[in-house]
């Protein structure tokens, strides 16, 4: 299946290769590009593990389950995968969306990262801002811009030219911290400051604000209602579609989950390559409305997937789709909303394996 759908994204990127010029597309299982080779144009990998270690002229894109970067890269690089590497220097900007995220090499632009845990090693340097949402982000290598976003946990220990501004729960400052701006952070935690940390400008601290009393029920009752009323929608339209998409996801949850990265960063690629080439305006907004609509559709099928792993966890491994199922998988999405930043995340990413599940689905019945 994934052979599938890479060789389609690398159908659909050759295609408009008049337009696009110098654009090299490797996709398999294992893509490797070794420093002996080099790129002149724009850089597309798409696999299971993606290495490149030769270097890129413009921009780079890797999609995989492991993705590491060692060459040098002239413009803008973005990286998905479980696990990315940028050990090697790039001219632009970084954006990397993935599990474990480690920057060990010299970045002369931005930093924007959606993860799991983020590392910016000593070896490491930005140029320009970090920009993460994520759980753990530590940063040990200098930073010339501002440090932004929002984290669990964040460990500063080294220079940062700009000034910090975080929603983070745990905000530490170590020995070799300095931070030539303001540190703000809204937390209910106070800073952890080292001995030997300097902050020239102000430490201010911002109380977090709290879903509280009448509002988290009005919260809760309407994020439950209204993942609840889409499901049963579909539910009682076509159960049938809905059923088998819910057990193809559930069957293929590492699969899915790889198919759904890839397709929600691919296809919107496909779409605007589409747009500005010699195969029209007309055939990418068809694209776009189907993007969007298997989007929505992940959304309504997204209580099915969570309530009937639920309910198999409970002894019912034959139970079949049912109302019962879409009403735990509600309650479920709904209290995992509240949890700040991780609930949020937690529910982005289970959707996008059911997305991936839908996309399957699709090709599956296709073929």
């Amino acid at each position: 299946m994934k052979r599938i759908i890479v060789t389609a994204t690398a159908l659909f990127l050759v295609l408009v290769t008049p337009v696009v010029a110098n654009t090299v597309v490797r996709t398999g299982d294992q893509v490797s590009m070794t420093n002996e080779q080099n790129v002149a144009g724009n850089f597309y990998a798409v696999g299971n593990s993606v290495v490149i270690s030769g270097d890129s002229s413009q921009d780079v894109t890797m999609i995989g389950g492991k993705t590491r970067l060692d060459g040098s890269v002239a413009q803008d690089v973005l990286a998905v995968g479980v696990s990315v590497l940028i050990d090697g220097p790039v001219a632009g900007d970084v954006r990397v969306l993935g599990g474990d995220v480690t920057v060990s090499s010299a970045i002369a632009g931005d930093l924007v990262v959606v993860g799991g845990v983020v590392e910016v090693l000593s070896s490491g340097s930005v140029g320009g801002d970090v920009l993460s949402y994520a759980g753990s982000v530590t940063v040990g290598g200098p930073v010339t811009g501002d440090v932004l976003g929002q984290m669990d946990q964040l460990n500063i220990n080294t220079t940062i030219t700009g000034s910090v501004s975080v929603g983070v729960s745990e905000l530490a400052l170590g020995d070799a911290a300095v931070v030539e701006g303001d540190v703000k952070y809204t937390s209910s935690n106070l800073v952890t400051q080292a001995f030997n940390a300097s902050v020239a400008g102000d430490i201010i601290r911002n109380d977090p604000v709290f879903i509280g009393g009448t509002n988290q029920l009005q919260t809760i009752g309407v994020t439950f209602l209204i993942v609840l009323l889409s499901s049963f929608v579909w539910y009682f339209l076509s159960r049938s579609t809905l059923a088998r998409s819910t057990e193809h996801t559930l069957k293929n949850l590492p699969r899915s989950a790889i198919t759904g990265v890839v397709a929600l960063f691919v296809l919107p690629l496909i779409i605007g390559v589409l747009a500005v080439s010699y195969l029209g305006l007309f055939v990418a907004v068809i694209c776009f409305f189907g993007f969007i609509t298997l989007l929505l559709l992940a959304c309504a099928a997204l209580p099915a997937v969570v309530g009937q792993l639920a309910l198999r966890l409970f002894n019912q491994p034959h139970g079949r789709l049912s109302p019962l199922s879409l009403v735990v998988g509600s309650v479920i999405c709904s209290g995992i909303v509240l949890f700040p930043m991780i609930g949020l995340f937690i529910v982005f990413f289970a959707t996008v394996v059911v997305f991936g599940g839908l996309v399957e689905s699709i090709i599956r019945v296709s073929r």
